[in-house]
């Protein structure tokens, strides 16, 4: 599983084009169309804090895990300076330990992606089960296949800026539905010259039909699976996939039909 180590410090640069105050509007549109408003939040894969900071602020309880130390560094200091307070855990989310059951767990920005084996994939969600509550919800995205096979596979993206350039170079294998993705990073150093490190990451494509079934397995109820931030049906060539999933018996509201990509 991968695991961000020097990136960690300019992930939130990378990422800066990401609306994650829509993301958390989003996870609330999708609880309320369950009838639920939780108190407790666990995030699994939470980063460098972005959802969990925001979900704080907004009044929940919220735990947040993540198994990169450096992430969850910058993450914590976040949550300082917005002034929230955050449990973060070190924590691979497929060995989840919580002392309490919450309400709802959550994973964000295709955390689930980074699962590469079945038998962990069922770990995740049997961990998840085991941490919900009655009638707890699980709300997870995933990249899609189309994703990470047409889009992101074996094409390589770059970027240039003043302080920090990236060249991101990704390769699909079809036989094992893993994307490799190998990104090279230029720092500008206080003497303005340029630092270069090296990360590898690995995603794996699910189709919705293993992603439900390994929910099911695991004793979960699908309960919506939708176009990213709206509550309609994917389509074939959908870039992210949001699922909900819902422990035990729960009144699930009509929040749209499950189909299959």
């Amino acid at each position: 599983m991968s695991c961000y180590g020097e990136m960690a410090r300019y992930y939130d640069v990378l990422m800066s084009d990401v609306d994650y105050e829509r993301w958390v509007e989003y996870l609330e549109r999708l609880m309320a169309s369950l009838g639920q408003r939780p108190e407790n939040i666990l995030e699994i894969g939470c980063g460098t804090g972005n959802i969990a900071n925001i979900l704080a602020r907004k009044g929940y309880r919220v735990m947040a895990s993540d198994i990169s130390e450096d992430m969850l560094a910058v993450a914590q200091a976040k949550a300082h300076d917005m002034g929230v307070k955050v449990t973060y855990i070190h924590q691979d989310m497929r060995y989840i330990r919580l002392n309490a059951p919450v309400d709802c767990v959550v994973s964000v920005c295709d955390g689930i992606n980074y699962i590469l084996k079945d038998e962990d994939l069922k770990r995740v969600f049997k961990g998840v089960y085991n941490v919900l509550g009655e009638k707890g919800i699980f709300i997870f995205d995933i990249n899609s296949r189309y994703k990470l096979s047409e889009i992101i596979g074996d094409n390589t993206f770059g970027e240039s800026g003043e302080d920090i350039s990236f060249l991101w170079e990704n390769s699909y294998d079809p036989d094992t539905a893993i994307c490799e993705f190998h990104l090279t990073f230029f720092v500008k150093t206080k003497d303005g010259l340029y630092s270069r490190f090296e990360e590898s990451h690995s995603q794996r494509a699910y189709s919705v039909e293993e992603i439900c079934g390994c929910l099911q397995e695991c004793g979960f109820r699908v309960a919506g699976i939708y176009e990213a931030f709206t509550l309609g049906n994917p389509g074939e060539e959908s870039e992210r996939i949001n699922f909900v999933a819902v422990r035990d018996n729960i009144d699930i509201k009509n929040i749209g039909m499950i189909n299959s990509v």
